[in-house]
């Protein structure tokens, strides 16, 4: 039997004690995820696997709260777990364009800057100081000397040859010759010419067998400044190799628990020692040539640290939300200089991206940002299904042709991912992305509204308190608190289920305390509240009052009394976006005569249902 409805029948009065309640007054900042069992159990279960694919998608309604819930959620399981190691970038000497990636214990990668730092600018004071000392002087100089006696004698000794051959030795800038004598004095060209033929072709053939013997000691010259070189860089290397040695092995012993910090010290040392010009003259301003690849020709800087990602304060697992996920923004990128029209870059301009910051926690990207972004998607893809973050320009992507650039190594990832968004962008990215189902195994997916409980109405009243409290509002009292839930119950059309868009119970308590500032009440009331849903109407309504004006005007036939045949009133809903409203229509029935003899209505209408039983 259908009864009729009264107005008490659809409306439940909510009666709230805010002291029985025990709500207390610092209030909730975000509303618990009270009433979404379904997606509690969906969180636990996608951040409790940790196998491949199962990263989660969030969907729900528009101002549900949902990126707050979830990120609070995962917050309080985050601060359970480790902190995540540092991660750091290294100059690579054997290939500057492809930079070293280094993993540190949390915390280690600022100290191990620092220490870089001091480290290198104790070997320049140490080696500037072992090279002005007296010791190194004298033993550069007992080179020198044994360089200048031996040459001296190879000079002595072809000049002696060269009299004994009766020939003067001469030099000019490019090459020494000789000339021929006779008694003592040089020939000219006319006496040369006046000799005998015989005497001639005599003295050439002895030029030309003594011109062997000046190639020999010119070579034997060269070899004995090779020598003397490599005995000054022999020198230096050991003076070098004492000066810095003992900052190194210091070094090392403070590092001895990590190998790869101790084979990157040893590369330093080596380093140093092979360009011992370039590191003492570093400080100096030096030129850009055609391939240096350190700006501003600080040859130091490949010495330095990059620290990409600092957990030295981080409290457990990260949690970071990204709320523009672009390109760069998520993979990070290498940054550049403009040096005289000339792009430069080196290690220490690599930049982090939000995957580098969640690695070892927890993602959190909404996925309407996230698809608005070109490439951004693929990105995301790519570093979840590899396990790791690629820093890579976004041409490169695309396959275009860019200039020479820095291939930094690849860091592993492991990271959970949470895209949170509508249902709309799910279904779409499920039905048309294959890549999507393989990735985000795991749904969540928040309800519309939710139970109407004492422990659910306490929950929102202190989160509605706590937002009165931050947004400086007038104290609401326990009734406006009352009008507002019963406002969220009138929004999910169920008298014992509550909206879970928190938002809009959120606005509707700031228009209130409008009011109530503008009145100069000393406490926000439900009257503020039933004026601000009214104001909130009146603002949104004007079709509604434009349909209920052609009614009373007639250009909208409504008959409200009497009965008609083939005739019935009806109520439409119409959904304007922030308001609706039930709209009245009329259907009417036509009717048409149809073939002789029996018919079927579906049939003749052609609009039966075919039914094969099998």
């Amino acid at each position: 039997m259908i009864s009729k409805l009264t107005a008490e029948d659809l409306r439940k009065p909510c009666r709230l004690d805010l002291q029985t309640l025990n709500l207390g007054s610092g209030g909730e900042s975000v509303v618990p995820m009270f009433g979404q069992e379904r997606a509690r159990e969906a969180l636990s279960l996608g951040l409790g696997l940790h196998a491949d694919g199962f990263n989660i998608y969030v969907s729900g309604e528009q101002g549900a709260g949902k990126l707050r819930s979830v990120e609070a959620f995962i917050t309080g399981l985050a601060a359970t777990e480790p902190v995540p190691d540092d991660h750091c970038y290294l100059h690579c000497f054997s290939d500057p364009y492809q930079p070293r990636y280094l993993k540190l214990p949390a915390g280690r990668a600022v100290t191990f800057r620092k220490d870089m730092k001091t480290l290198i600018k104790s070997a320049v004071q140490a080696l500037l100081k072992a090279f002005e000392h007296d010791d190194y002087a004298e033993r550069r100089q007992q080179i020198h000397s044994r360089f200048e006696v031996r040459q001296a004698e190879l000079q002595q000794q072809l000049v002696t040859e060269a009299n004994r051959e009766q020939f003067l030795l001469k030099q000019n800038a490019w090459e020494v010759y000789t000339m021929p004598m006779k008694d003592g004095q040089p020939l000219t060209d006319e006496a040369f010419a006046a000799l005998p033929v015989a005497e001639q072709e005599d003295i050439r053939k002895r030029q030309e067998a003594f011109g062997a013997r000046i190639q020999r000691v010119m070579l034997e010259t060269r070899h004995l400044e090779k020598e003397t070189a490599a005995a000054f860089a022999r020198l230096e290397s050991e003076v070098a190799g004492y000066a810095i040695t003992n900052l190194i092995t210091e070094m090392e012993e403070r590092y001895m628990d990590l190998p790869a910090v101790v084979s990157h010290l040893q590369e330093v040392k080596q380093d140093i020692l092979d360009n011992l010009a370039e590191f003492l003259i570093s400080q100096k301003p030096q030129p850009v040539t055609g391939n240096h690849i350190l700006p501003q020709g600080d040859f130091l800087r490949r010495y330095e640290v990059n620290v990409l990602v600092d957990n030295s304060r981080q409290q457990g697992a990260p949690v970071v939300i990204e709320r523009n996920p672009t390109y760069n923004n998520l993979v990070g990128k290498v940054e550049k200089e403009t040096m005289m029209g000339t792009l430069v870059t080196d290690f220490t301009m690599i930049r982090k991206g939000s995957l580098h910051s969640a690695n070892g926690g927890y993602l959190l990207i909404r996925a309407e940002e996230l698809l608005r972004n070109p490439l951004a998607w693929d990105a995301l893809k790519r570093a979840i299904r590899d396990r790791q973050a690629v820093i890579e320009e976004a041409a490169d992507q695309l396959g275009y042709l860019t200039t020479r650039s820095l291939k930094p190594e690849p860091i592993p990832l492991m990271v959970k991912v949470v895209v949170v968004g509508s249902e709309m962008y799910h279904d779409v990215l499920h039905a048309y992305d294959p890549d999507f189902r393989a990735l985000f195994k795991v749904k969540a997916a928040f309800d519309t509204d939710v139970a109407r409980t004492d422990d659910h109405v306490a929950a929102y009243a202190r989160f509605l308190l706590h937002q009165a409290e931050t947004s400086a509002l007038p104290g609401p009292d326990a009734d406006a608190i009352a009008g507002i839930l019963e406002h969220g119950a009138r929004l999910a059309g169920d008298r014992d289920r509550i909206t879970s868009r928190v938002e809009s119970l959120t606005d509707l308590l700031q228009e209130a305390g409008h009011y109530a500032r503008k009145e100069g009440s000393p406490s926000l009331t439900r009257a503020h509240v039933l004026r601000a849903v009214e104001q909130h109407f009146h603002r949104s309504n004007l079709v509604l009052k434009k349909l209920q004006k052609m009614i009373a005007r007639g250009q909208l036939m409504i008959d409200v009394t009497g009965a008609h045949e083939g005739q019935v009133n009806g109520l439409s809903v119409a959904d304007m976006g922030d308001i609706a409203f039930g709209r009245p229509i009329r259907s009417t029935a036509s009717v048409n005569p149809g073939k002789a003899g029996i018919v079927a209505i579906e049939r003749e209408a052609q609009r039966g249902i075919r039914t094969e039983l099998r």
